[in-house]
């Protein structure tokens, strides 16, 4: 993708074919923080201007969490416009007792990409979401989850597999009585907005 932030005002951002960085490693090497909020700004600005109601803010990749310049950064733009960012780290604070207006710590930050060593498959995946949930502590967690379904054509592509594994574990009546069993509450990201807490 390329960046919304024009090169001049962010060079930092761009790899030599004019898109962004590919990889956390990448950006935590190249990416000026500062160009990062500029960036980070103009992307929720442009989502706001097409009237979408924003509910938190997440680096789905992690970026921001590769250093604490980039996460201030972050924090800089979900205070801004009074958006949650949704992170498992404390950033530093510039008081003894400052507020952090924006911010919302959750108890882990956590979720299946990748099965570690053991085929995909939906016994896996649901075996590894089992033990997963089994060692949650009480507490606000951020779940993230890979939903996908089979297209028309049938064939599978990329991580369409374990996208499709996810959707049958979140959506079996087993793990819905699991969920209850272990005293687990599923809430809508809504809900960490300032005005719901």
């Amino acid at each position: 993708w390329k960046p919304l932030t024009p090169r001049d005002r962010a060079p930092s951002l761009y790899v030599p074919r004019g898109t962004m960085w590919e990889t956390e490693a990448e950006v935590g090497a190249n990416v000026d923080p500062r160009e990062a909020q500029i960036e980070w700004d103009a992307q929720v600005h442009a989502a706001l201007e097409t009237g979408l109601s924003i509910t938190h803010l997440d680096g789905h990749m992690g970026c921001y969490l590769l250093s604490n310049e980039l996460l201030a950064a972050a924090l800089a733009v979900a205070e801004r416009y009074d958006i949650p960012l949704i992170t498992p780290y404390l950033p530093p604070s510039p008081g003894p007792t400052a507020p952090r207006p924006g911010f919302r710590q959750v108890a882990s930050y956590t979720g299946i990409y990748l099965l570690d060593g053991l085929e995909e498959t939906p016994e896996n995946r649901a075996a590894a979401y089992r033990a997963m949930l089994g060692r949650l502590v009480p507490g606000l967690h951020y779940l993230f989850t890979h939903h996908g379904s089979l297209p028309a054509d049938g064939k599978l592509f990329g991580d369409l597999k374990l996208r499709i594994d996810d959707s049958l574990f979140w959506t079996d009546e087993q793990s819905t009585a699991l969920l209850k069993e272990l005293g687990i509450e599923l809430v809508y990201c809504g809900f960490l907005r300032p005005a719901a807490l």
